[in-house]
């Protein structure tokens, strides 16, 4: 009796350790959600952590294939049409702030009511292009898209690599992420 007591007692004692274990290290295991998005922010490439103060860029849309179909249809129109859209000029500026001015100049005036009404679709068109590229760029490129690292936010671990968090502007998504 004494034998299976004894055994009893060893067993019982290495039951109390292992969980003791088990505990510990969960808690020792728990993750800091500071450091993780601290390191984080500091690992995501920013062009303003690399220097970048502004730029500006001259851009050239490449009329040539904007208008392949009417070059094949209509020749002589479209290379007149090329001539004119190529005279066109625009200059895009990124400023120190983040915010994107878009000029544009054309070496010719335009002819008639109707070209008039052309160039002005064709500015407008191409500001709101690249306003909303550089709209979409820059959260990515010139800050972080992770949150600062004492504001409010939330992380968690996903198992399952299918499952996808709520993105913050999604119905899903019980508060603001960000």
């Amino acid at each position: 009796m004494k034998k299976s007591m004894r055994v009893q007692c060893a067993l019982i004692a290495v039951f109390c350790c292992a969980a003791n274990l088990a505990v510990a290290s969960a808690y020792g295991a728990q993750r800091d959600d500071k450091e993780i998005v601290k390191q984080a922010r500091q690992e995501y490439y920013n062009l303003r952590n690399r220097g970048l103060i502004a730029f500006s860029s001259s851009v050239q849309p490449n009329w040539r294939l904007v208008l392949k179909n009417q070059l094949s249809a209509d020749p002589a129109n479209a290379e007149n049409a090329l001539n004119m859209l190529n005279g066109i000029h625009f200059l895009l500026t990124l400023g120190p702030d983040g915010a994107v001015k878009v000029t544009h100049r054309a070496d010719i005036a335009p002819t008639n009511e109707k070209v008039a009404e052309g160039f002005k679709q064709i500015f407008g068109g191409m500001e709101q292009s690249m306003s909303g590229f550089f709209d979409t760029w820059s959260p990515f490129m010139l800050t972080s898209p992770f949150p600062e690292v004492d504001s409010d936010y939330r992380l968690e671990e996903i198992d399952n690599p299918t499952k996808r968090a709520p993105l913050p502007w999604s119905p899903r998504c019980p508060k603001k992420i960000w």
